[in-house]
């Protein structure tokens, strides 16, 4: 929490901000999870450099985003790429393995 407000710079969101955000989040994420099986929810303490977005991607034609972390940036204004698996499958493949990294690493949220 305090790297990403440290991040976000002097005009955004303090650290107690960023963990009422949090919890709000997780609080509709719990209440989704226990009405839709499948959902599963893990948390890490981890500032990844990048956002990562991922659309059907044990999919041929599954795609994803990334957005770079910036310093006191914008996060409309943040780099943007757009993987698709079919036409970028070494880099697809590369962050899809990343992010199971991650995910693997992480701990189950209580739900």
């Amino acid at each position: 929490m305090m790297m990403s407000a440290f991040r976000s710079g002097p005009d955004g969101p303090s650290v107690t901000d960023l963990k009422r955000d949090l919890e709000n989040n997780l609080h509709i994420l719990r209440a989704i999870a226990e009405t839709r099986e499948g959902l599963e929810i893990r948390l890490v303490d981890y500032l990844a450099p990048y956002t990562l977005y991922a659309y059907d991607p044990g999919r041929e034609n599954g795609s994803m985003e990334l957005r770079l972390g910036s310093f006191h940036g914008q996060h409309e204004k943040r780099p943007t790429f757009l993987l698709q698996r079919d036409r970028d499958p070494n880099w697809f493949d590369y962050f899809s393995a990343q992010f199971l990294s991650v995910w693997e690493g992480a701990d189950p949220a209580e739900i």
